[in-house]
């Protein structure tokens, strides 16, 4: 058996321990797409010395990139390209990566201005895709592994693996515990999950342990593993300055970071602008927290403030976030859907917009402001949690977010615009509004019309958690500071890698094998 395992900077280190972990099982040869060149000649290879000495193939993404802005794009081999891999064209790809279609600055602050002109990110495509095929030849993969979508390389992945009959495992959080599920494919909502949750349906099943996580959500919160609390600071504000050495080590250590940055990793675009994520992180996002909080505090409204069902509730999304980028495309501009949004409800109705706990900072002070210019929209605060909106609201409008799934659980009628992975859920209790021109009469059919169906909720539950992998992916295996965990915490952290390690390597043979079976 082999396997090609495309990475994310940090996500090296979880895909080459699962490599690890495969190997008695049966893994004989392993490849990598390796990103984000300071993670790994900083952080990577001196954890793992030897390992591009071991025999698998790399693929280095910053190497070809340099190739690609050497050169430019041959037209017949792009056309070529997206005949074989398109689905049916190869743009998804380039607006799947932020590095491409968004600015350098995105990770960290609003920056639309792509990166790179039309030409160069036409060479990138050419260029990835054939170095893919290339890899794909080279390794011959059982089964390629990825975690979400936010490369060109997770994608163009993807459709490498389809038009080879290739099982391709894309690992994501499902909103439920700590759960992560194997998709076929980047997109959401999974068909396989959707036939497995319509088999639950017909034939029924226990649904002790969904009854149970129903009771614990309704009763507590439906925070999941990785989410992070909502707060009316930056993230990196909320979270502290944490243990500082002294004003010379620290000077010291920024004069060596710029320095490594200037002379080693400036041309790779996975790397952020060090200077200026140093400033926005510590000075911009701050300072823009506290003053829109000044501007904006007397004009929040609060759900004290607000009459049960005299509002519809829209929670804005984190950019950029795989979400708009891949899930929902048409969506890339959420002050255009809250205006859609907006236009469409009964002219009594109120929309309710809160901010993304990532978001705080962020963005620029002209988009609330674009926001606000919406006749019958009024903003809640940050740091309120949406169970309080949630609760009193007409209804829960979503592009695809967990608060849509939270609202569902919590037995209130949702509306989403994009493709959500539990968009399967009977229209009685989740409209998905497919048309925009239909958007009003979506609204009013689900006004009207909504029943919640506690056997399609438990079902539902039921198979995502059968068809999932328990294991905490952003606390552990990421070592993410500030975020939720539901898992155990106590015990040795290295054990705790080995042992969900290595369920999650049995639960992707085994996934592998159902796609490769074609299950339904």
């Amino acid at each position: 058996m082999n396997a090609l395992f495309l990475t994310q900077a940090g996500s090296l280190e979880t895909f080459h321990r699962l490599a690890q972990a495969l190997r008695p099982l049966g893994l004989e040869r392993a490849g990598f797409v390796v990103t984000d060149s300071r993670y790994f000649h900083e952080t990577f290879l001196p954890q793992h010395p030897g390992f591009e000495s071991q025999g698998q193939a790399l693929l280095k993404e910053w190497e070809l990139y340099a190739r690609a802005l050497a050169g430019r794009a041959e037209p017949t081999a792009l056309a070529e390209l997206e005949q074989r891999l398109g689905a049916p064209y190869l743009w998804d790809a380039l607006v799947a990566d932020r590095r491409i279609y968004l600015g350098r600055k995105a990770t960290f602050t609003q920056d639309y201005a792509p990166s790179f002109s039309h030409p160069q990110m036409l060479s990138i495509l050419q260029h990835m895709a054939l170095a893919l095929e290339a890899l794909f030849d080279q390794v011959q993969p059982d089964m390629v592994v990825s975690f979400i979508c936010v490369t060109m390389a997770d994608y163009l992945g993807w459709r490498v693996a389809a038009s080879r009959g290739i099982p391709y495992l894309n690992l994501r959080p499902t909103r439920i515990r700590n759960y992560f599920y194997a998709g076929e494919s980047p997109l959401e909502p999974s068909a396989w999950l959707w036939r497995a949750y319509e088999r639950r349906r017909t034939a029924g099943g226990d649904t002790t342990a969904a009854a149970a996580y129903l009771a614990e959500v309704r009763g507590q919160s439906a925070r999941y593993e990785g989410v992070i609390a909502p707060s009316a600071k930056p993230m990196e504000q909320a979270l502290g300055p944490g243990e500082q050495p002294g004003p010379a080590a620290r000077l010291a250590r920024a004069w060596g970071q710029w320095r490594d940055y200037q002379s080693k990793y400036r041309r790779d675009p996975h790397v952020p602008p060090l200077v200026s994520q140093t400033i926005y992180r510590r000075v911009v996002k701050p300072w823009r927290a506290w003053s829109l909080d000044q501007r904006l505090r007397p004009h929040y409204l609060s759900p004290d403030q607000l009459a049960a069902g005299s509002f519809a509730f829209f929670p804005l999304h984190k950019e950029p976030e795989v979400t708009l980028l891949v899930y929902s495309k048409p969506y890339l501009n959420q002050i255009e859907a809250c205006r859609l949004i907006a236009s469409s409800l009964p002219v009594g109705l109120k929309l309710v917009v809160k901010e993304h706990p990532g978001s705080v900072g962020a963005r620029k002070p002209g988009f609330y402001s674009k926001l606000l210019q919406i006749p019958n929209l009024a903003l809640a605060p940050p740091e309120l949690d949406a169970r309080r909106l949630i609760e009193k609201a007409a209804l829960i409008a979503v592009i695809a977010g967990s608060v849509g799934f939270e609202a569902l659980m919590l037995g209130r009628p949702v509306l989403t615009l994009g493709n959500a992975p539990f968009n399967c859920l009977p229209p009685s209790m989740l409209r998905q509004a497919t048309q925009p021109l239909r958007l009003s009469q979506e609204v009013a059919g689900l006004l009207a019309g909504h029943q919640h169906d506690e056997q399609a909720l438990l079902a539902y539950l039921s198979t995502v958690m059968e068809n999932s992998c328990p294991v905490d992916w952003y606390s552990l295996f990421l070592g993410r500071q500030g975020v939720h965990t539901v898992g155990n915490e106590e015990g040795d952290r290295q054990a705790r890698q080995e042992e969900q390690t290595g369920r999650l390597a049995e639960y992707l043979l085994r996934r592998a094998a159902e796609i490769k079976a074609g299950a339904a």
